[in-house]
């Protein structure tokens, strides 16, 4: 049951998500509901192109 309620108090969410999670009538519902969201968002990351930290240092752009 905590590790449930840790995986919803851990994702980045919205706040509609949340409450869903906080509504789900039992354990297995909101890990299950909680992965689902993960997932979604491990898809979301994975489209998102990146550099590598050493292609960034070649490059003229400053964070600063």
């Amino acid at each position: 049951m905590d590790l449930s309620y840790t995986l919803a108090a851990a994702l980045v969410i919205n706040l509609a998500e949340r409450q869903q999670l906080l509504e789900a009538p039992d354990v297995v519902t909101r890990l299950r509901l909680g992965t689902a969201l993960m997932r979604a968002e491990l898809r979301a990351i994975a489209a998102l192109p990146s550099l590598p930290a050493t292609s960034m240092a070649r490059t003229q752009w400053s964070p600063n």
